[in-house]
């Protein structure tokens, strides 16, 4: 009387495979999330850039400007030598 070894279930031949396109999947999915992530990072970057570059437009327009009042008021003022002893 022997008896015989219980079969093993089909599904679980396959689980290396269903395990393996699972780990794929994960990892394309963080992949994609992570160049996504990158994208918009770079377009942050890009525009602080731009605002950095008008900052500095808007900078040396004021001190174009500072320069030329500065030349007015110099001309303005009557220098006033004192007598050499």
């Amino acid at each position: 009387m022997t008896t015989a070894a219980p079969a093993r279930p089909r599904w679980l031949e396959w689980m290396p495979v269903v395990s393996g396109i699972a780990i794929v999947c994960g990892a394309l999915l963080t992949g994609g999330g992570l160049v996504n992530q990158v994208q918009d990072t770079a377009t942050s970057v890009a525009k602080l850039e731009a605002l950095v570059d008008r900052r500095d437009e808007q900078l040396r327009a004021i001190d174009l400007r500072l320069a030329r009042i500065e030349v007015k008021l110099e001309m303005m003022i009557p220098v006033h030598k004192e007598p050499r002893p």
